[in-house]
């Protein structure tokens, strides 16, 4: 999607990636995860389960261009306790 290979992030793992956002985005997308994350630990076991996040941010791709990238993300399963 990206057009990067394997043998470009080997050796930088996230942070190859986190590199290769926008410089608008990295900040509201740090300051978006916290917040969910603590939203999501006010829920009950049950509303976890029904909530999913979709962010949309800029991505440099081995073009050097930036791209629209969307993410969703929704918990599957929890433990014993309820926690993600």
């Amino acid at each position: 999607m990206l057009g990067y290979s394997p043998a470009d992030y080997a050796n930088d793992n996230y942070r190859f990636f986190e590199d290769k956002m926008h410089p608008d985005e990295k900040q509201r997308l740090a300051l978006t995860g916290i917040s969910l994350l603590k939203l999501f630990d006010a829920f009950s076991p049950q509303e976890k389960m029904n909530h999913k996040v979709i962010s949309a941010y800029r991505m440099r791709n081995a073009e050097n261009k930036y791209i629209q990238l969307v993410e969703q993300y929704q918990v599957l399963a929890l433990d014993k306790t309820g926690t993600m």
